[in-house]
């Protein structure tokens, strides 16, 4: 057919060709260029056949559509893929092919990129950029974007972000990697000072509960007490204060000074002597575990990050660039002063410094999720990675997507590759090696400590007592002193001299 040898048909035309092979029975073709002025072939293929005289359209369905235009031999195509990691080789396509733990993005894409093009058999020439987009709206400016945009590459050999003012440019295909950034650092927090953890054992209604059955148990002491001493003529008469210390006393396991001698105070003390013990054990054990398990408050927002005092830094990444170019938020652009500060170096460090700056600290320092759960579980001890917080992120968690300039002709053979890539397990494959997750803490492996921080409000309530008990004594040495007569206040006291 070399009258359509010039004609501008694509991968993905929908041409059919007709032609009478009887009087009766007419021949349809598919037609279709593999890469018009790609290297390509114009391609006819038998669809079926038309019958006159019944008037009916007989379609050859033995194989699928896309197992028919499966195959790009001789067609020679661009793809563009992203390397920021400045002490890669040259030779990038064997870069990209390596395990070590750098540009874990477009090391995690090539591979699945290289299947889809052993699966179609075309020849690819790969062009590397340092960014996927650019600063502007949609990023055509700069990047594999511009590559796509101005057709200087028909495929991204790289996944990229899913953003609504690029969608008009592009054409997404297939979400398949988790991306997330965050700001990484060692949470050695303080706790609130003034959150009691020693009432958090019991709810308020059973400490009203207790308060309750203090006070009565004190009366009843006071009653069997009253009744001993006088109706029974028993020794021992004490008030209704030193009831409520004796009962306070057992109740706080320090014992009474005083041994009821008949059988009723004795049961009572011996029930005193049952809670007690009950109380105390479920108090003691809840306090430790809640004194131990008890988590430092946690910066969750931009504005906690800003007011922590901690040193920030960033990863060498364009997307964390653009982020500052084009996000206006007061607290973006306050976090990008401290990292940019006017006067001395930006505080951009390679992936290496940067998580040996996290495990020193204290200091934030901002990368992609996956590159700082590798170099941590690597290089941390079982502490640091219990106290590491990843929670406030300049770009939220998202799924990552090939991508091709809108309406790419490409578009319809790599969506459906990369789902049979799905169903086989392959891209699943690449997940587990790429796709690092949070080290777990082991908390059983460590020995924590309780601060001060933690039992500030015991301490507080001893030197309150403390305070109290200064000034109750002053009172009663002016009381007493001013309560005795003036010849009492004359009487010289003995001297031992």
């Amino acid at each position: 057919m070399p009258q359509l040898e010039d004609v501008e048909l694509r991968f993905d035309s929908d041409v059919k060709l007709v032609f009478w092979s009887t009087e009766r029975i007419v021949g349809i073709y598919d037609v279709y260029n593999t890469g018009f002025k790609r290297n390509g072939s114009l391609v006819q293929s038998y669809y079926g056949y038309w019958n006159k005289s019944t008037n009916t359209v007989y379609v050859d369905d033995t194989m699928e559509r896309y197992h028919k235009k499966s195959v790009l031999s001789g067609v020679v195509l661009h793809s563009s893929t992203v390397v920021t990691n400045p002490e890669a080789t040259k030779d990038y396509n064997n870069y990209l092919m390596e395990s070590k733990p750098t540009d874990f993005i477009s090391k995690f894409s090539y591979p699945i990129f290289i299947n889809f093009q052993q699966m179609h058999n075309f020849t690819n020439i790969l062009l590397v950029q340092d960014k996927w987009f650019g600063n502007e709206v949609a990023g055509l400016e700069d990047g594999v974007a511009k590559h796509l945009h101005e057709e200087i590459s028909d495929l991204s050999s790289v996944v990229g972000l899913i953003k609504k003012d690029r969608v008009k440019f592009f054409d997404f295909v297939n979400p398949m990697y988790r991306f997330g950034t965050s700001f990484m650092f060692r949470n050695r927090g303080t706790h609130d000072l003034w959150e009691n953890e020693f009432l958090k054992p019991f709810t308020t209604k059973v400490w009203l509960s207790i308060v309750v059955v203090l006070t009565l148990l004190s009366v009843f002491l006071k009653i069997t007490n009253w009744i001993e001493t006088i109706l029974m003529k028993a020794n021992g008469s004490y008030s209704f204060f030193t009831a409520i210390l004796i009962t306070v006393s057992v109740i706080c396991q320090q014992g009474s000074y005083i041994t009821p001698s008949r059988l009723t105070s004795r049961f009572l003390f011996f029930m005193i002597l049952i809670l007690s013990f009950l109380l105390y054990n479920y108090y003691t054990s809840s306090i430790v575990s809640a004194l131990l398990n008890a988590k430092p408050r946690e910066p969750t927002s931009y504005k906690d990050l800003i007011r922590s005092g901690l040193e920030l830094g960033i990863q060498m990444a364009p997307y964390t660039f653009t982020i500052f170019e084009t996000n206006m938020n007061p607290d973006i652009q306050a976090i990008r002063k401290l990292v940019f500060p006017d006067r001395g170096k930006p505080h951009v460090w390679n992936v290496t410094d940067g998580i040996e700056k996290i495990r020193t600290g204290p200091y934030a320092y901002h990368m992609e999720s996956s590159i700082g759960y590798f170099l941590i579980a690597k290089t941390f001890d079982a502490g640091a990675i219990c106290e590491l917080s990843d929670k406030i992120a300049l770009i939220p968690a998202s799924y990552l997507s090939f991508y091709l300039k809108k309406d790419s002709q490409y578009k319809n053979l790599l969506k459906i590759s990369l789902r049979k890539m799905e169903e086989t397990g392959l891209v699943h494959r690449y997940r587990l090696i790429w796709e690092e997750k949070k080290p777990p803490c082991f908390s059983n492996a460590i020995l924590l400590s309780v601060g001060l921080d933690q039992t500030f409000i015991a301490f507080f309530v001893l030197f309150v007592g403390l305070a109290i008990s200064v000034t109750l004594l002053v009172f009663e040495r002016w009381y007493y002193h001013h309560r005795k007569s003036p010849m009492e206040r004359a009487i010289p006291k003995p001297s031992f001299d």
